[in-house]
């Protein structure tokens, strides 16, 4: 059915828990749908290199005053505009148990998922097996309202590359671990990559892990001639671990 508004139009009408199988290599448009049950989006052919596409021009959001369990995108290509989209751009109060990136291509945003508003809880921020790549300022994950909080942050057997920001947050966090990942022209020069900018709420109480992962420089995307980045703001009672990680000569923090 080519319709591109044929997921935005059936997601009000799928039950609790729905699994939405999505064509490969058709256009699908995120439409500003609120989520306000768990659901699983994913490719009706997870062997299909040609994955399903969301167009994020009009970006996800979730439901005023829900509660969901989880929403799963699995074998999804998302793009948008670099100047200005998102995945999922949050301005209400929720309580989300997970968000979760499997074997997906996110490309060209301003963002993956920013919280701008409200207050709530994202329990666990899950990407996996997934590439990402071109993405503007407000970087991987942006928890922008100090009412907001996202305890769990884990990124396993993915590549991260020409994002201009990485993680920021407002509030504390419970956990961070990145495991197995290659992280490639992240942040912008000069940028913070691991930036919990809020005093008195600045921290990863359970810690930051990196382990078996592969790190090289900053994105000089202004051709200024320097990578230097800038590692950390805040964070000072958070302990960092490092395991089986490696980093390029050009690994530079300024």
């Amino acid at each position: 059915i080519d319709n591109a508004n044929i997921l935005v139009d059936t997601l009000p009408d799928v039950p609790d828990g729905a699994i939405v199988l999505l064509e490969p290599g058709m256009v699908y448009n995120a439409g500003g749908h609120a989520f306000d049950k768990s659901v699983t989006l994913k490719s009706s052919e997870a062997s299909n290199l040609m994955l399903p596409k969301i167009d994020c021009a009009s970006n996800f959001n979730f439901a005023d005053g829900g509660t969901v369990d989880s929403i799963i995108f699995m074998n999804i290509e998302f793009f948008g505009e670099y100047d200005a989209r998102y995945v999922l751009n949050a301005d209400v109060s929720a309580t989300v148990g997970e968000l979760r990136f499997d074997n997906c291509d996110i490309h060209d945003l301003r963002g993956v998922v920013r919280i701008k508003d409200g207050a709530g809880t994202l329990d666990s921020y899950t990407i996996m097996n997934s590439t990402l790549d071109s993405i503007r300022d407000y970087g991987i994950l942006t928890v922008d309202k100090n009412t907001w909080m996202c305890n769990n942050i884990m990124f396993k057997n993915s590549t991260f590359s020409k994002t201009r920001a990485f993680l920021t947050s407002r509030n504390n966090s419970t956990s961070v671990v990145i495991d197995g990942c290659t992280i490639s022209e992240v942040t912008a020069t000069g940028q913070r990559m691991f930036r919990w900018r809020e005093s008195g709420q600045d921290n990863v109480t359970g810690g930051i892990m990196i382990k078996n992962t592969f790190w090289s420089h900053g994105w000089d995307e202004e051709n200024s001639g320097s990578t230097g980045i800038d590692g950390f703001d805040g964070l000072g009672e958070t302990n960092w671990t490092f395991e089986n990680t490696y980093s390029t000569n050009a690994l530079v923090f300024a």
